[in-house]
């Protein structure tokens, strides 16, 4: 027999290495230490957890061990690995890695490996002389556990989000709770309880996993968000040592109410849906005939004699209507509709009533079947589902009379499914559900009947059914209070939807870093936002700021009330449209600068305005002369770089150049002059430096104002190019990179201000005598939207003065 070279084979005729084959092994260790300060009395388990003590030690460096320490516990495990100490027999200690961990052996620069070698052989003959294998390996998991973190796991992770402490920590979980680790001394940062902590969320899209905290004192962080690809293990190991967090894999899933209803319930219900269809067939003759039942009465009128006909015509107008809307028009159909559900009339009935047909087609595509006639839409692929749902809910936004028909087909296909768990049914369901987080039926008989059925559905929550209709109806009433959509759902917020989970998306700040949030279909701006604050730990009293797109080299503002769902489709289909390879970035950052500009207690609001000082700085929205430019440079290096060093390579500098100097600048700027002012700042801590950098761009009269590029050529008086700077005292025009305003005004001398597509016009002073400008840009609207914003806060703030002097008591 020909034995392979390899130890792991894949079941190919040919001899090759199965994925991974070199490299896998099972590794069996303690996971969990319900008591890590006991000694277990089993000799097995104390040998496995001896080898595990070691292992932290030697090769991952959990604990916080001194040179001292290091030496003692490398004398014990020589005691264990080969007895008692003799001399003559230094080989023992070659490998030296067995014993010490790199961290000790770098710490002394002096020591070579030789000497390295003797200092281990003098504490095997100081502390493991004479003692027996099982006393030396005591006396080892003795000394271990007295580190506070012994029996904890440590997982490596990255925060994502602004605190004091460095982003990248480990987070410990053991049997007391959890703790944030300094990676490199080993410090507690911060612990919490398990009774602390509200629940886990582990990302459905990005590697994340979040703690959310119980409601704790006034300003203390409630949520925290690290990136890491262990999330799972995190995650299920919580849920380990706390029962109570063992829903982590349902956090963020709509919650499903869990009642059992009565009989007398279920038949409220469905007496419930039957008084609606009554009323959509006769008080109300919404609905088309079947056409099998139109076709008789046509074929045999004349059969009839008067008393049938009247017979007839009294069970089309009362309670027998159901002789001619049979429950087989009601209930769930494989075969294609042959007329639309309801009565489409208008000078455009033949059109509406093909795009009816289609719609349902769209339906039973969606739902996996192909129906044997007609045909959907000529734009959408057979198996593209998302253009499917987006099209079909675009048809439903423009026209209330196909929302109106595709709701009772949505309805009619949920309706007595064979099987309710089945594909076909959960599709038909994902379909109810994304159409109900983006449109309502007007019609408030349409719209009762809708309610009606999702109602009678979620009876029964164990079903998929029932979890599906009753996340169907959170998304109608959010929609029914916040009003129909623009745009239909994105690709994003299909896959989310599907799975009965709110969107989730980034939003991304000033430093490049992003959180991912969760949110529903309806949320606003001015939801999103506090939501944001929240999950970063912003206080809520810290205004001003808000969402933007930016798409590429686009910026907007997003109003408050404009709904977050919508700017996800609508940059979605233009990068589709314009074949580009850019995504959608919802932005988080200050907007309106009021004074104070900030809370000189809140930790974060500093980064988030620092970081946001900095991209001013580096996207060419701040004056600047190059030597200041040098300077601030200089800042950065030293808490990117860390204190200056003669062994720090010009190369670094350059990078430094790269991230923090303003293009225009960079080719006049020279690594050895920000590698001196590097040097100048060897003193000073990062957070001294975070601190002169905002301090130096806070000196500027104008901070805080936004900075637009404009033409002008309206008036000779003035350049071509400017800057148009807007703040809270008023509106003030600058020559390129200058800081100096060649003219300013204030918002009470503003008389009118007028966007168009492409154009801002501003008058000052009076309408017929005043002085009029001209500025050719394509942020006009949001120049507009920013001066009015302004003007509220002046007037806001004016009615406070007014209203606090008016209730002072006379003196």
């Amino acid at each position: 027999m020909t034995m392979t070279k390899y130890t792991t084979v894949s079941h190919k005729p040919s001899y090759t290495a199965a994925l991974g084959g070199g490299d896998s092994k099972f590794v069996f260790r303690k996971r969990m230490f319900r008591r890590p300060k006991e000694i277990p009395e089993d000799p097995v388990e104390y040998h496995l957890m001896y080898a595990q003590a070691v292992h932290s030690v030697v090769k991952i460096d959990e604990f916080p061990i001194n040179q001292d320490v290091a030496l003692q516990l490398a004398g014990l495990h020589a005691q264990v690995l080969w007895g008692d100490h003799v001399q003559g027999m230094g080989s023992r200690y070659d490998e030296v890695e067995q014993y010490l961990h790199p961290r000790i052996t770098a710490e002394d620069r002096n020591k070579t490996r030789e000497d390295w070698k003797k200092a281990i052989a003098v504490a095997h003959k100081s502390y493991g002389m004479g003692k027996t294998v099982i006393e030396a390996k005591v006396w080892y998991l003795s000394a271990v556990k007295y580190y506070q973190l012994y029996g904890c796991t440590f997982f490596h992770v990255i925060y994502k989000g602004f605190w004091a402490h460095p982003n990248n920590l480990i987070l410990a979980v053991g049997v007391k709770g959890i703790a944030f680790v300094n990676q490199n001394t080993k410090i507690i940062m911060a612990e919490y309880k398990y009774s602390q902590l509200q629940s886990v969320a582990v990302g459905m899209v990005e590697e994340t996993v979040t703690l959310n905290m119980k409601a704790m004192g006034q300003g203390e962080q409630r949520n925290f968000s690290f990136e890491t690809e262990q999330k799972e293990d995190i995650a299920s190991l919580i849920a380990s040592y706390s029962p109570a967090h063992g829903n982590w894999q349902r956090v963020g899933e709509a919650k499903t109410k869990m009642v059992q209803p009565t009989e007398e319930e279920r038949a409220t219900l469905w007496q419930e849906v039957w008084k609606c269809r009554k009323a959509l067939a006769v008080e109300h003759k919404m609905l088309q005939e079947p056409p099998e039942k139109a076709n008789f009465l046509t074929t045999t009128l004349r059969r009839y004699n008067r008393a049938r006909l009247e017979r007839l015509r009294r069970a089309r107008e009362g309670a027998d209507f159901e002789k001619i809307f049979k429950q087989s028009f009601w209930s769930y159909s494989k075969s294609m509709l042959k007329q639309p559900l309801s009565v489409l009339e208008g000078e455009k009935g033949d059109e509406l009533e093909d795009t009816a047909l289609k719609l349902f087609y769209t339906i039973q595509q969606h739902a996996g079947i192909t129906p044997s006639s007609g045909s959907g839409f000529m734009e959408v692929e057979a198996d593209d589902c998302v253009t499917m749902i987006q099209l079909a809910t675009q048809k439903c936004l423009e026209k209330e009379a196909l929302c109106n028909e595709f709701y009772l087909q949505l309805v009619k296909q949920t309706t007595d499914q064979p099987d309710p768990n089945g594909r076909i049914n959960i599709q038909n369901w994902r379909f109810m559900c994304l159409t109900c987080g983006v449109v309502v039926p007007r019609n408030k008989v349409i719209l009762n009947y809708l309610q009606a059925h999702l109602r009678r559905c979620s009876l029964d929550p164990h079903t998929d059914e029932g979890k599906y209709a009753q996340f169907a109806m959170q998304c109608l009433n959010r929609t029914i209070g916040a009003k129909n959509r623009k745009y239909p759902p994105s690709y994003r917020e299909v896959q989310c939807i599907i799975r009965r989970r709110p969107i989730h998306e980034r939003f991304y700040f000033m430093d490049s870093q992003f959180r991912g949030v969760e949110f529903d279909a309806s949320a606003t701006t001015q939801e999103v936002v506090a939501v944001v604050k929240e999950r970063i730990g912003l206080l809520p009293r810290a205004m001003g700021f808000s969402l933007f797109e930016v798409f590429g080299q686009l910026e907007r503002n997003m109003l408050p009330n404009e709904k977050v769902a919508d700017a996800m489709f609508k940059w979605e289909k233009y990068a589709r449209s314009t074949h580009s390879p850019k995504t959608l970035k919802l932005t988080f950052k200050k907007r309106l600068f009021v004074k104070p500009f900030m809370n000189p207690n809140d930790s974060i609001e500093f980064r988030l305005l620092l970081h946001q000082a900095i991209d001013d700085v580096v996207s060419d929205r701040f004056p600047l002369s190059l030597s200041e430019a040098v300077y601030l440079a200089g800042l950065r290096a030293q808490v990117v770089l860390g204190p200056y060093s003669e062994r720090i390579d010009l190369v670094d500098y350059h990078s430094i150049i790269e991230r923090y100097v303003p293009k225009y600048m960079r080719t006049r700027a020279r690594p050895e002059d920000v590698a001196r002012k590097h040097r100048d700042h060897g003193d000073l801590s990062e957070q001294e430096c975070n601190e002169n950098y905002l301090l130096f761009i806070r000196q500027w009269p104008l901070y805080g104002s936004t900075i637009f590029d404009v033409l002008q050529g309206y008036t000779g008086t003035l350049p071509k190019n400017l800057w148009l700077a807007v703040n809270e005292h008023g509106v003030h025009i600058l020559k390129r990179r200058e800081k100096e305003p060649l003219v300013s005004y204030e918002y009470k001398d503003i008389v009118n201000y007028s966007p168009s597509l492409k154009n801002l016009m501003i008058v000052t002073e009076s309408l017929t005598k005043g002085t009029k400008f001209v500025f050719n840009t394509s942020q006009a609207s949001q120049i507009a939207h920013l001066i009015r914003d302004y003007t509220r806060v002046i007037v806001e703030r004016q009615r406070l003065s007014q209203s606090g002097y008016s209730r002072r008591p006379p003196r």
